[in-house]
């Protein structure tokens, strides 16, 4: 029986063997997923000891960088990033970066259109993810906010191997008005940040606990609002697409699974 399964540190919270299962049993597919507690020095003994045994892995914190260097082939988004969060296995390990996919597709559906202006809080492997997204969709600029400038910084030369100017904003200062803002830092660090008057849509890549303190203060002020579900929802089903090999018309069916399986009682146990 084909299986997969989720590797990282801490890993008992992850979600993915839920989601992944529900669109296995909507699509009909006889495959199996697991989680595994892998530390990153573990990982290459991990994948010796493993050999042969899945199609795919899902990587998280923290083996995003290690999987990257493992990989003998990697997409475009992970060759961007430096980072590989799938693990696809064949006649040469292939490394992506859904992280990207995953942005893309949860703004698409909300209705947001290519090339909004956009500002991502965080300098991280997932900033880095949330930006490279924007690059792919048509931005020219990109507002930064981070808590360190020197991180800021490598952002902006960062974006500007991709011909994108990086406008730096303190960490401090109310948010600017953009039509998009990407919060891509661990759960409280955003507590404080003042939404800017008349705001767009929020995407806040926490999904526990929700609403965070910065998601529900930006509705109040009446804007709209995504949530890490819909990131994790979005980059997971291009993993399976990835992993099983399916058609890409096969997308809609697995985003419906596993936000069925997010709304299911079993979510969070």
């Amino acid at each position: 029986m084909p299986k997969a399964a989720v590797l990282g540190s801490p890993i008992a919270h992850s979600k993915s063997p839920l989601l992944h299962a529900a669109a296995y049993r909507a699509l009909g597919l006889p495959w199996t997923y697991e989680r595994h507690q892998v530390e990153e020095h573990e990982l290459v003994s991990f994948l010796a000891e493993h050999a042969g045994e899945f199609r795919g892995l899902s990587l998280t914190m923290p083996l995003k960088r290690a999987a990257f260097s493992l990989a003998e082939e990697r997409d475009d988004a992970a060759l961007a990033t430096g980072a590989v969060n799938t693990l696809v296995f064949g006649d040469r390990l292939r490394g992506h970066n859904t992280d990207v996919v995953g942005f893309r597709e949860g703004l698409r559906a909300a209705g947001v259109e290519p090339g909004v202006s956009t500002t991502v809080i965080g300098t991280g492997a997932t900033a880095q993810s949330a930006a490279y997204a924007m690059v792919l969709d048509g931005v020219t600029e990109l507002h930064l906010v981070g808590r360190r400038p020197a991180a800021v910084e490598e952002m902006r030369r960062w974006l500007a191997g991709f011909g994108v100017t990086g406008l730096a904003h303190n960490w401090n200062e109310p948010l600017p008005h953009t039509g998009v803002t990407i919060a891509t830092v661990v759960a409280g660090a955003t507590d404080d940040l003042v939404p800017p008057e008349a705001p767009g849509l929020l995407f806040d890549v926490i999904y526990a606990p929700w609403p965070t303190a910065l998601a529900s203060s930006w509705t109040e002020a009446g804007g709209r609002v995504l949530g890490g579900a819909d990131l994790l929802v979005h980059q997971a089903a291009e993993q399976l697409l990835l992993m099983t090999r399916l058609h890409g018309d096969n997308r809609g069916a697995i985003v419906t699974a596993m936000y069925e399986a997010l709304r299911n009682p079993r979510f969070g146990a």
